[in-house]
């Protein structure tokens, strides 16, 4: 019988301590993806709101690259960035409509580019997306 117990206890343990792959985790689901043709590095998202610290580091990201979700409770819609292209730090200040408004549910993918004109001159963009 305590043999049965312990496996029994061991099994619940061990369920307990396996993480879940599901997206579906309450709150703000946000990823990052690099849609830019450039390798992106020292990658800093600040979605913070006034009473959650919403702050991505990533030391680099490459073209194409998604990072995995990150969770959240809540999460401004528009985030300000800054990343290192080929030496250059650009940095994008988001456009804030309503100081109010959060995402509080849901799952968001932040798509950053980098757009270079014909003057080699380089733009960053950072827009959120609902992937609901």
């Amino acid at each position: 019988m305590k043999k049965i117990n312990l496996i029994a206890i061991v099994m619940v343990f061990l369920l307990s301590a396996c993480s879940s792959d599901d997206d579906s985790a309450l709150g703000v689901n946000l990823r990052i993806n690099n849609i830019s043709q450039f390798n992106l590095t020292e990658v800093n998202l600040n979605a913070s709101t006034n009473s959650t610290n919403v702050v991505i580091n990533l030391p680099e990201l490459g073209v194409g690259q998604q990072t995995d979700y990150f969770n959240f409770s809540e999460v401004y819609p528009h985030p300000w960035a800054t990343i290192e292209v080929e030496g250059e730090i650009l940095t994008w200040h988001g456009n804030p409509i309503s100081e109010d408004a959060f995402f509080l549910e849901g799952n968001f993918t932040c798509f950053i580019d980098v757009v270079r004109n014909e003057n080699q001159e380089n733009t960053l963009l950072v827009f959120l997306m609902s992937d609901d």
